[in-house]
């Protein structure tokens, strides 16, 4: 069996997981980090600290990936969501803020349609 390399000092509870089919890694949030595995080998591609992906004081309470697995979305306890490179973090689109915590993230595709 396949053991994950430890990255923290205590374990800290999830917020979201998500596997990227593109990249073959597996995508974790907890509320301090987002960090990216080689889904095979279980090694730490890299990791992204909540202070770089959050708004100020913030902590994150929703992950998810976008339709083409190139982004990731986090959502924080300042209600803001923000969009963020998969490769190297950088923010790239801070959403209007919400008046609450965002508790969940869902990315679902919209088509256009010719009619």
């Amino acid at each position: 069996m396949m053991r994950l390399q430890q990255i923290v000092s205590r374990p800290e509870p999830l917020v979201a997981v998500e596997f990227n089919a593109t990249s073959f890694t597996i995508v974790s949030a907890t509320a301090t980090r987002v960090t990216v595995w080689d889904a095979i080998s279980g090694r730490v591609l890299r990791a992204y600290a909540a202070s770089a992906v959050c708004s100020a004081g913030a902590s994150i309470t929703s992950m998810c990936l976008d339709g083409r697995q190139r982004k990731f979305i986090v959502g924080d306890s300042n209600g803001c969501i923000r969009i963020c490179n998969f490769t190297n973090g950088a923010v790239m689109k801070e959403l209007d803020p919400h008046n609450g915590v965002v508790s969940s993230l869902v990315y679902v595709a919209v088509l256009a349609m010719a009619l």
